[in-house]
């Protein structure tokens, strides 16, 4: 480290003479020369207040930013707001819209089923046969379903639990015969609990025998359906359109009427008849309205149901539906606080520096970042293909240029990345059929370190086979490997500026040489980490990657077939292990011919699992059924589990059900083998 020093003359003046502190004599004063240096002084002093008030000009510059960042900070916050509100109307419609039909169809289901449930009870002679109820008890209905009963014309009411006489709330058997299959409003079983009831007649020959009734559990109802709404963030409510009665109220503890509930306060343009008017009238539309539970706002969408006079409605608190905005604020403000941080840092720097020296040393910086963002970009691109876009988008920016590419050497095929500007790109057919990637690459091969051509001519000069029509100008330089190997070309066209191009494409190269390498290794432990060795078909760990995104690639139905292959452990004790894995290999060829490889696995080590997403019913079986022809006839014996489901479901019980199933194969066929060993002994004997 180099340290300056110096030294300060001690001047004193008396009687016209200088005294010279370092000399330490007197000397006569030169009037002129003092002149000189009190007007230097004064010089430096004006130049010393133009840079005082070059800092006061910045600092209310940098005020005035602030304010302006402020300001702007807080519009963009009332605009979020207002965007968040908004989303939030846009899913309450969605969610409540959903819920409607999927109640429907729920409550549509349960209608059939109990007309099944009539059909079946008349074709019994004693309504109050033991095996009877034991078969409708054993029938599945919806959430909620508390009891199941039948009214008989003498007002006799049977139950699996036994006879009752009457009817709960009066409802008599010539009452709910006149109304037939039909669903009841809010009623009260015999313990005073609020339920619904759903009527079904039972006819024989066009007479009523009985009403087939079902109970439902409204505050079982509630509690199942809780957490349906919003994501669990919001409350759900069924109502009664003609009386005000909640059928379902996920937000109070106990039933109530929604009329019954008083006046709530209202925001600016919604008021309380406004929703009873829509309620009664089967409209939808939105509410805003303060809760008396928490004492905030709460946004309310209803709309009517296809059943009785119901409406479904949806709300959820406003500190739901701000939630992000209040992260955004705290984003904000700790941005504006950073800001005026940065801003003062900014202050100070001007100060100490000059225009040039501030261009400077932003040019270094501007190049440092460009660097560094290609890195960043490319560290991770052997993975996210779109980060490798988006790299060479940013070098087409910092160089202005129309066209930026970069050709990978591949594996099988060879792969060129490339941006352009908006537009057609320079002779097109050129760039797509590789003609000027492949001379490209044989003048690389000879071993040149660039490629540079400033104009149609000297492209056409150096590669006589490319098409020069419409490229102003050309620069390239190859990407090569650890070892030397050519593995990528980077490239640009029509740049503004061919310095600043071969700056910045070769300032990138090792980044471009880096993702090359990492997308090898990468590939290379992807293929080993995914693929079985043995039969080449992907594995378990893909297996287990694929199962979180296999129901993507469904539309209606999702077929599961599991195969486990019977027997290896015997070959391999008694013929030996090369012997079991050719068997192996001769079924994973059988599935891979018959199902492909897509979604062809193994799991284990003779357990494989195939998935055929939306094909037709029975397919699978019948695919299935020849390969076990073709395997019995070659001496391989298989056990097969299929399973189908459609509509919502869960993988892994689809996965399960298939498993059960070749177990029950699996189980049948050593069975029958050893039957027939049995019989053979006994044949020998």
């Amino acid at each position: 480290m180099e340290i300056q020093s110096g030294k300060t003359q001690n001047r004193k003046i008396r009687n016209g003479k200088l005294w010279n502190g370092e000399t330490q004599s007197w000397k006569t004063w030169n009037g002129k020369r003092w002149d000189r240096k009190i007007q230097n002084r004064m010089e430096q002093g004006r130049k010393r207040q133009d840079r005082n008030r070059y800092g006061i000009h910045s600092l209310a510059v940098t005020v005035t930013l602030i304010l302006l960042i402020m300001t702007a900070s807080l519009l963009v916050i009332q605009w979020i707001a207002r965007i968040e509100e908004e989303e939030c109307f846009e899913r309450l419609y969605e969610e409540t819209g959903s819920l409607a039909r999927s109640f429907e169809r729920n409550a549509q289901g349960d209608t059939e089923k109990m007309s099944m449930m009539a059909a079946l009870a008349a074709k019994y002679e004693d309504l109050g046969d033991p095996a009877l109820w034991e078969q409708l008890s054993s029938s599945t209905m919806s959430q909620g379903v508390a009891s199941l009963s039948i009214l008989l014309p003498d007002e006799t009411l049977l139950s699996a639990e036994g006879r009752r006489d009457g009817a709960s709330n009066g409802v008599s058997f010539e009452q709910a015969a006149a109304l037939g299959a039909h669903i009841s409003d809010r009623e009260e079983n015999g313990e005073g609990e609020p339920v619904l009831r759903s009527y079904m007649p039972i006819l024989d020959r066009e007479e009523i025998r009985g009403i087939l009734i079902c109970d439902i559990d409204l505050a079982a109802l509630s509690e199942f359906m809780r957490d349906s709404a919003y994501g669990g963030d919001g409350a759900l409510y069924i109502i009664d359109g003609s009386s005000g009665e909640f059928l379902v109220d996920t937000w109070h503890l106990e039933l109530g009427n929604i009329w019954e509930m008083g006046e709530r306060d209202m925001a600016s343009g919604y008021d309380h008849e406004q929703l009873k008017q829509g309620v009664s009238s089967r409209e939808s539309n939105y509410v805003v309205f303060v809760s008396e539970t928490t004492g905030e706002y709460l946004y309310f969408y209803y709309e009517p149901l296809d059943i009785n006079e119901w409406c479904i409605a949806i709300s959820v608190p406003e500190e739901v539906v701000f939630a992000s905005v209040r992260e955004i604020r705290s984003v904000f403000l700790y941005f504006v606080i950073f800001e005026i941080v940065s801003f003062f840092v900014y202050f100070l720097w001007i100060l100490r520096n000059s225009r040039h020296e501030a261009k400077e040393k932003q040019n270094q910086l501007d190049s440092v970042h460009y660097i560094y963002d290609i890195e960043k970009l490319l560290f991770n691109a052997h993975e996210k293909k779109e980060n490798l876009n988006q790299a060479l988008e940013k070098i087409g920016y910092i160089i202005s240029a129309q066209v930026v590419a970069f050709w990978l050497k591949g594996g099988k095929d060879d792969v060129l990345y490339l941006w352009r500007e908006s537009g057609e790109i320079p002779r097109a057919s050129d760039w797509t059929s590789g003609r000027l990637v492949r001379a490209l690459r044989g003048y690389f091969s000879r071993g040149y370190a660039e490629f540079e051509a400033k104009s149609p001519n000297e492209l056409k000069a150096v590669l006589p086979d490319v098409q020069a029509a419409g490229i102003q100008n050309l620069f390239a330089i190859p990407v090569r490997d650890m070892d030397g190997t050519l593995c990528g070309i980077l490239l640009s066209c029509n740049q503004d500026n061919c310095r600043l191009s071969a700056f910045a494409l070769k300032s990138v190269s090792f980044s471009f040489r880096m993702f090359c390498h990492n997308l090898l290794l990468y590939n290379t432990l992807k293929e080993q980490s995914e693929k079985d060795s043995l039969t080449e078909l992907k594995n378990r760990n893909r297996y287990e990657l694929d199962l979180k995104k296999i129901s993507r690639v469904v539309h209606h139905s999702l077929t599961c077939v599991y195969i486990d292959v019977n027997g290896l452990h015997e070959l391999n004790n008694t013929k030996g292990h090369e012997a079991g894995d050719h068997m192996l290999r001769t079924v994973a060829a059988q599935l891979r011919t018959r199902f492909g490889e897509r979604y062809t696995y193994r799991i284990g080590g003779d357990e494989f699992v195939v998935f055929l997403p939306d094909v037709r019913e029975g397919e699978a079986e019948k695919i299935c059924g020849e390969m076990v022809d073709d395997m019995n006839a070659r001496q391989i014996h298989i056990s097969v589990g299929i399973s189908r489901r459609t509509g919502d479901f869960l993988t892994t019980e689809l996965i399960k059900e298939a498993e059960r199933r070749m177990y029950e194969d699996k189980q049948e066929y050593y069975e029958h083998d050893a039957r027939g060993a049995r019989q053979r002994m006994r044949h020998q004997r």
